[in-house]
């Protein structure tokens, strides 16, 4: 009898142990949503607090990833239909200034992306439509454009030769289209200033020497039907084959107006 009575009391003093628990775990818990509730007043449950496993802002940061994505590739297809790829062309997209609404939408909403101009310059302008209207955004474009380089250093003043160059991927985004594309540009032509090697060509980087220049001794013909007479001059201007320019000549003590010929030669048209 005194061992069950024992064993009454053991057992008394575990279900006691066990409320006081219960209660301490109860003061905790409350003591959690209080915190989360703060002194608003609001009321919160244990479910509701248990319901939020993912914070609203990175749902909104994955949701415009795909959305800035989905904008990139209907931007890319934008721009190849306007033959900016090639197979001596192409370039790489990537956002400059996209709003902050822009995360509110869904990719499926970006219905098209057209760029504002027909000017493609390295910060372009974009019109994002969606049902609610259109966006405006700004892309960096990046242009790469296969090009004549120079594959020696080439000093002023020389006309370069197509050997000398070799045709690689060059970034041509802030070059403004003041470039040689092709090398058969470079045949007849003069080197302004000096190139390195691994130097692209721009249009100001060349000129056409002319056939007779200021100051060359030119031959003045001047041609009937029935003879031809020669005389030496002196050329007053630059010119190029079947340009007029005006000559002198000493031995007349007059002054001409010629048609270059060619090198050293040029044709009588006016007595002046």
């Amino acid at each position: 009898m005194k061992q069950h009575h024992s064993n009454i009391k053991r057992k008394g003093r575990t279900l006691l142990l066990m409320d006081v628990a219960l209660l301490l775990l109860v003061g905790i818990i409350a003591q959690q949503l209080h915190a989360k509730t703060g002194d608003t007043g609001a009321t919160a449950t244990a479910s509701t607090y248990a319901t939020i496993t993912i914070p609203p802002a990175l749902e909104i940061s994955d949701n415009r990833d795909a959305v800035i994505e989905t904008i990139l590739q209907k931007a890319s297809e934008a721009l190849i239909d306007r033959g900016l790829e090639t197979e001596t062309s192409r370039f790489n997209l990537a956002p400059r200034w996209v709003p902050n609404r822009i995360a509110q939408l869904q990719p499926g909403q970006i219905r098209s992306v057209t760029p504002k101009t027909g000017d493609i310059r390295e910060y372009t302008l974009f019109d994002v439509l969606t049902p609610s209207g259109i966006v405006e955004i700004q892309l960096q474009i990046t242009l790469t454009r296969k090009i004549p380089v120079a594959s020696t250093r080439l000093i002023s003043g020389s006309q370069p030769e197509t050997s000398q160059f070799v045709m690689e991927w060059v970034d041509v985004t802030r070059l403004q289209h003041d470039y040689v594309t092709e090398m058969h540009q470079l045949d007849g032509m003069q080197l302004r200033r000096t190139l390195l090697a691994g130097q692209p060509v721009r249009q100001s980087d060349i000129w056409t020497p002319p056939a007779v220049a200021a100051g060359d001794v030119v031959t003045l013909v001047f041609a009937t039907e029935f003879m031809q007479i020669t005389i030496p001059a002196t050329a007053r201007q630059d010119g190029q084959t079947g340009d007029v320019i005006r000559i002198y000549s000493s031995e007349t003590r007059k002054t001409y107006l010629a048609e270059v010929n060619g090198p050293g030669e040029v044709l009588w048209k006016q007595t002046l």
